[in-house]
């Protein structure tokens, strides 16, 4: 031991400098990295931030394009009008033979002055007004293996995602092919789906996204220009695919109704039609599942007006149930526009004890069919007996990571039943 201590003063002597030497060396390396990390965190930034900036300019761009175009529309209007009652001026002094052109002329004004009025205000009725022309072909379910379902209901919070998102994935590992449509701007089923922002940006770039089914035109692109694969290994051989949505969409709403409103063609209720009930879809799809927003916005009803089936996810709590006639009773309001029926209730997020819902819940889920009966349905046939255990820590955990929580066999579990209660209600 006294050796080796002697040997002290000689590894001292041959090795201070050089172990400072190392030390300092490490240090300006790690300095280096840490400063060249930050710099790169930095400029990524920046893109986005870029990115983000140039889409509100663009966005910013169009907005005031469209209302320059709203204006000179009114301003069309406005001189039309004037030119109309010109006419009609000039027809009343002729009387006679003018009598029947004044009384055209007083119609055409007439249609006229409702188009301005449409212009300046939306009375909520929209959807309800008549056909003008008859609308694309809706190719019936006997002749299609394809079934479209709207995942629907006009109150937010209920987990209309969740299910659009995991019951798509748990048939899609069932061995069915499936195309999930987001029509939410606010895109919380594209981020589930997509693999990262930049692959998002890149389709926002290409303008890849929802908002192309409402331009109609060559502008158009088909379905499977739009469809992007859902990529997890549990999903490796299985065609699940999504349609994304930004918030660009809620632009090609509004455009696409105030070219209604004027133009009365074409018709802005069926602009999805043609492209789902084409046969590249009906040829390529089992399942098309729209998750539709809590408002009756342009897409949410061109969804109704393609599907076969509607599936509303409820939560067992008395103000989620009390509003679930409001939805309901627009299938009754739309007959001309939606052929869709009530496919099932779905009751979301259900705490259980003993492996049934708490007393509170279950008070409430008895009630459904009762609810239902009291607007007009069945009652007990549309309630789905399968619930969705509350485990909202799975589901969010998954999309914290961006994933679906079905691509895993836990979550596939968790939505089994009603995954099962689709397969078997679309067959009826």
């Amino acid at each position: 031991m006294f050796d080796y201590l002697e040997k002290i003063p000689e590894f001292l002597k041959f090795g201070w400098s050089d172990i400072a030497k190392i030390f300092i060396g490490a240090f300006m390396v790690a300095f280096m990295a840490w400063g060249w990390v930050r710099s790169n965190r930095k400029a990524t930034k920046a893109q986005i931030q870029a990115e983000q900036h140039r889409r509100e300019a663009e966005s910013e761009k169009e907005r005031a394009e469209f209302h320059q175009k709203m204006a000179e529309l009114k301003m069309q209007h406005a001189e039309e009008m004037m030119r109309l009652r010109e006419q009609m001026m000039e027809a009343e002094r002729g009387r006679g033979e003018a009598e029947g052109e004044r009384e055209k002329v007083a119609a055409a004004l007439v249609l006229l002055q409702r188009r301005l009025s449409d212009l300046e205000s939306f009375d909520g009725k929209l959807w309800e007004q008549d056909l003008l022309i008859p609308p694309p072909p809706f190719v019936v379910a006997n002749e299609r293996k394809t079934r479209m379902i709207s995942v629907v209901n006009l109150k937010g919070g209920v987990g209309k995602t969740t299910l659009t998102a995991n019951v798509g994935v748990s048939l899609s590992r069932r061995g069915h092919r499936v195309l999930l449509v987001d029509l939410d701007f606010q895109s919380s089923l594209t981020r589930l789906c997509v693999a990262s922002n930049e692959r998002l940006l890149d389709l926002i770039r290409a303008k890849q996204t929802a908002a192309r089914l409402l331009e109609g035109g060559d502008d158009a692109l088909s379905i499977s220009q739009l469809a992007q694969r859902v990529s997890h290994p549990n999903l490796m051989g299985h065609t699940c695919d999504f349609i994304a949505a930004d918030e660009g969409l809620a632009e090609a709403e509004l455009r696409a109704q105030a070219r209604w409103l004027v133009t009365k063609t074409p018709d802005a209720r069926f602009l999805f039609r043609r492209s789902f009930h084409a046969q590249e879809v009906l040829s390529r799809y089992d399942f098309v599942l729209f998750d539709c927003p809590p408002r009756l916005t342009t897409a949410c009803v061109n969804a109704l007006g393609c599907s076969d089936f509607l599936l509303v996810p409820v939560l067992l709590e008395q103000g989620s149930v009390e509003a679930l006639p409001r939805t309901l009773n627009w299938l009754t309001r739309l007959p001309h526009v939606s052929r869709a029926r009530l496919l099932g209730i779905v009751a979301n997020r259900v705490d259980l004890y003993r492996g049934k819902p708490v007393s509170a819940q279950q008070t409430i889920f008895d009630y459904l069919p009762e609810t239902l009966k009291r607007s007009g349905f069945h009652g007990d046939k549309e309630v789905f007996r399968g619930i969705i255990k509350n485990h909202r820590a799975m589901i969010e955990d998954a999309a914290n990571q961006g994933r679906i929580a079905a691509t895993e066999d836990g979550g596939l579990e968790l939505f089994a039943g009603v995954t099962t209660e689709v397969e078997k209600g679309v067959q009826q």
